[in-house]
């Protein structure tokens, strides 16, 4: 069997991460992070938090690859960890990144690999952060940082005209401009940039002082913060991480 080679940004996460061997004594595990370390070191992706959701439990995948002395995820309520990744019950389970836009550019990157779709609301959050009680949809829209689907009605999504299924999906600034790439595709739109001040959040979309928004079941495999991203970059990205997962998960 050939040996794996990790950089020493792959081995001070495994050490962070690492919960009684349950990704040091897994080889599928350490070929996983492996595959996370290259796309960021091909896409020259170093700054911000990039969740592998490696592991079996809480404590693993709570832990930011980038940097495991950042922004790392709180976890609240009832949030399960299967093969596939995370997945909230849906009315209390989230995550807390405690990573807050306001404090960075204008050009802030939220991406997400869905891996099961576990029920058939009408609308699904898997990461965002709001400055106001409506939790409107898109990026940087009436406030909001978000990604998510509108099952029911595609124009829940800004202007994304067909809806999330298993994949990688992100939406993002560039200049001005907001991008998402959704089941492959990539598109522009122009939106009000209103940067929030509260923590972005996995699962949900923090709302501020209108509270948490818990809306959906699916299952969540990957996710990343990040900003100053170009939309090649993106694309890149985005190729090599649906090859990591469709490897280490099978979807």
């Amino acid at each position: 069997m050939s040996r794996i080679y990790l950089s020493k940004r792959a081995k001070d996460f495994i050490d962070a991460a690492d919960d009684n061997g349950n990704i040091r004594n897994d080889r599928a595990s350490l070929l996983y992070i492996n595959a996370i370390d290259n796309a960021c070191k091909i896409t020259g992706l170093t700054t911000g938090a990039v969740y592998p959701f490696a592991g079996s439990d809480s404590n693993s995948r709570a832990i930011n690859f980038l940097n495991p002395a950042e922004y790392s995820i709180e976890w609240h309520g009832t949030v399960n960890h299967s093969a596939l990744g995370i997945q909230s019950d849906g009315s209390t389970g989230y995550g807390n990144t405690n990573f807050i836009p306001n404090n960075f550019g204008d050009n802030i990157y939220l991406g997400v690999y869905v891996t099961a779709q576990n029920n058939t609301q009408s609308t699904i959050r898997y990461i965002g952060t709001s400055n106001d009680a409506s939790g409107a949809g898109g990026a940087y829209m009436n406030g909001t940082l978000s990604i998510r689907t509108g099952r029911a009605n595609s124009s829940q999504t800004m202007s994304l005209s067909t809806t999330i299924r298993t994949g990688y999906s992100s939406i993002f600034r560039v200049s001005g401009t907001t991008y998402y790439s959704l089941n492959n595709q990539i598109g522009s739109t122009n939106t009000a940039v209103v940067k929030s001040t509260y923590p972005i959040t996995i699962l949900a979309v923090n709302s501020g002082s209108s509270g948490i928004q818990i809306m959906g079941m699916d299952t969540v495999g990957f996710a990343m913060i990040g900003y100053d991203i170009t939309v090649n970059q993106n694309l890149y990205f985005q190729h090599l991480i649906t090859a990591a997962q469709r490897a280490y998960r099978g979807v």
